[in-house]
């Protein structure tokens, strides 16, 4: 019944397996397989792998920079159908720099 913000920089801060659709802290919203829409996005679309978007290494954020440190997750939760709007569909299978 409690979940926490997810991090890319250690595989004890991730998978990410829902996206908050509230901020703050406390009870929100959450969305588990959806598609969201937020007009502050700026997504890149296209094909293959531009489209995708993974966890952050800052914490509680998304981005399209797939992870490169030592140790990060490299976790896929989506893709951008346009620059406002992602389809979110964590995959639980990740990978981990060594």
């Amino acid at each position: 019944g409690h979940l926490e913000t997810a991090d890319a920089d250690a595989t004890t801060t991730a998978p990410c397996v829902a996206l908050a659709i509230e901020t703050g802290t406390g009870t929100k919203k959450i969305l588990v397989h959806g598609v969201l829409r937020y007009d502050t996005w700026n997504w890149t679309t296209g094909p293959g792998t531009s489209s995708l978007v993974y966890i952050s290494t800052t914490t509680g954020t998304l981005t399209q920079t797939q992870p490169v440190g030592t140790d990060d997750v490299i976790q896929p939760v989506g893709w951008a159908l346009s620059d406002d709007c992602l389809y979110f569909s964590p995959s639980m299978i990740y990978l981990t720099h060594v």
